[in-house]
């Protein structure tokens, strides 16, 4: 992985799939109070791969989280239940690694372990700059 560089856009950002040389490029706008700066780097992901174990969970279940890097990531998993209805936030700071493990001891924000039934992990990882989102879903018993 290459340094990462620092360019210049005033108008609209660039489309994602546009080759490098379109979207990495220094543009000959004068800078103003107008100019963003936009610190360029590989874009944050979460992999397909990330899942939750044991699952179905009875007892506590780990939320494996697969970051394509983890410069400065912060991960923030919101388990919401089938009707939507927000039961427990979990903040993971930043970590040297690629595989985050995220225990959930299947207890709502009041303590109180959740019911039987099926559960979606929202899991947001952030740097301050790129954002991800990527839902696990997750069986109680």
């Amino acid at each position: 992985m290459g340094v990462p560089m620092l360019w210049r856009k005033a108008a609209a950002a660039p489309k994602r799939n546009a080759p490098c040389s379109a979207r990495c490029r220094e543009t000959s706008t004068p800078a103003s109070a107008s100019t963003v700066e936009y610190y360029q780097s590989q874009d944050l992901d979460i992999s397909d791969a990330s899942y939750a174990w044991p699952n179905p969970a009875t007892e506590q279940t780990e939320i494996v989280v697969i970051l394509n890097r983890n410069n400065n990531v912060t991960l923030t998993v919101s388990i919401y239940d089938f009707a939507g209805k927000k039961v427990q936030t979990i903040t993971e700071p930043s970590q040297n690694s690629n595989q985050i493990r995220i225990p959930w001891n299947l207890k709502n924000s009041s303590g109180a372990k959740v019911g039987r039934g099926i559960y979606f992990a929202r899991v947001v990882a952030n740097d301050g700059v790129n954002r991800s989102e990527h839902v696990i879903k997750i069986a109680v018993k």
